[in-house]
């Protein structure tokens, strides 16, 4: 069984915060740039704030619940 820390509630809301931030920043530079419409707007969106999330897990050197868990996660 998987034991799930809880992060301090400061540090939820500023890691929510940074991922809203990486995504507005997406959406707005698609609407700038390159003219996209709503579908285009969220989806580069969300890549935007994945991949800001993911780099800095990388950078940090923090691996995500699921990859730093022993044995198969799919199940």
């Amino acid at each position: 069984m998987l034991a799930v820390m809880a992060e301090p509630p400061l540090l939820l809301a500023l890691d929510l915060t940074g991922t809203f931030a990486f995504a507005l920043n997406g959406a707005i530079t698609g609407l700038e740039a390159a003219k996209l419409d709503i579908v285009g707007m969220l989806t580069l969106g969300m890549v935007t704030a994945l991949g800001g999330g993911i780099l800095r897990d990388i950078l940090i050197n923090a691996l995500p619940p699921p990859h730093s868990a022993p044995g198969p996660t799919w199940r």
